[in-house]
């Protein structure tokens, strides 16, 4: 849907409407503004449709009062996978993108019996990994910048698709609950005078609820991660978590990753499960939970821990 919405803002930009119009150039042109952010001009699969929409209009008494519209919809129609524009694949965008698809697909050949073992958390360590989530790869594919042989998120590595999905899912589970984190701070931070103001919390939670939408709208594997109970979502996470766990600690694991910058994210993986498991034996503690001022300690092992969690992450050099 995003896509089809991008493709539709897209033509209205290069024709510069901002309403249907009953004629149009039967040549579609892309305005200096699009050329100058990497947009060469309009698939010709698209200026061919709209041509036909465009010449049948003029021979039946211009019927039609979006005929630009039409064939936007026309082309979705045929192609829902692919973006209405072409992109110049010689800018240093596309050239840096498409040899990190390049290098990723090289670590996947090179690593199969890793990725056999560990389908889904082997793929922490491959190159390039963190420049990835679904609508990148969405995009990729449909402005056609991955040649089919250098497609690492085709059906062969699926799980490659799944792990991305997986940790863009848990990245904005995190973002999700932050907002309401933020609400209860403000809520309950005693410098704040306007916490009991009416109009003040009803805006803020108002503000609250439509962040949280946006962020479930933006992803869809979030969005189905809270429709599961929490004891579900907290057993798959730590499934995964274990899993990686077991992973790190394997000697033909560490075998295979025994070169290049893979030494460094190893050493660093392991810092960092050692660090969640004591977070987690703090968080599964009931006697911490039933003392006083409980949250507010949570809250703040919880701060702290992410905190060293994310340096150490920023520390991985691949």
């Amino acid at each position: 849907m995003r896509l089809q919405a991008h493709n539709v803002v897209s033509v209205k930009l290069g024709f510069n409407i901002l309403s249907p119009i009953p004629t149009g150039t039967t040549e579609p042109g892309i305005p200096a503004e699009l050329r100058r952010v990497g947009i060469v001009s309009f698939r010709q699969e698209f200026s061919d449709i709209l041509r036909g929409v465009l010449n049948v209009n003029a021979t039946y008494g211009y019927n039609l009062e979006d005929p630009v519209g039409t064939a936007v919809s026309i082309f979705i129609a045929e192609n829902p996978d692919k973006l209405i524009y072409t992109v110049s694949k010689n800018s240093k965008a596309a050239k840096t993108a498409i040899n990190y698809t390049q290098e990723t697909k090289n670590w996947a050949i090179n690593n199969t019996k890793l990725i056999k073992d560990y389908p889904t958390a082997s793929w922490a360590f491959a190159p390039r990994v963190g420049e990835y989530d679904p609508s990148v790869i969405y995009f990729l594919e449909a402005i056609d910048f991955i040649p089919e042989k250098q497609n690492v998120f085709d059906d062969d590595n699926s799980a490659f698709r799944t792990y991305l999905t997986d940790i863009a899912a848990v990245r904005d589970r995190q973002k999700y609950f932050d907002v309401d984190r933020k609400v209860q701070e403000l809520l309950n931070d005693p410098n704040n005078f306007q916490r009991n103001n009416a109009l003040y919390r009803k805006d803020l939670l108002e503000k609250a609820t439509n962040m949280k939408k946006n962020i479930m709208t933006g992803n869809l594997a979030l969005s189905e991660s809270l429709l599961n109970s929490e004891w579900t979502t907290r057993q798959t996470l730590s499934s995964r978590f274990n899993n990686f766990n077991t992973m790190i600690n394997d000697v033909e694991t560490q075998e295979a990753l025994s070169k290049g910058n893979n030494e460094i994210v190893l050493a660093n993986s392991k810092k960092m499960v050692a660090l969640a498991q004591r977070m987690i034996l703090v968080f599964e503690d009931t006697k911490i939970r039933s003392q006083f001022n409980s949250e507010e300690t949570l809250e703040k092992i919880l701060r702290e821990g992410t905190a060293n969690l994310e340096n150490l992450a920023s520390t991985n050099l691949t």
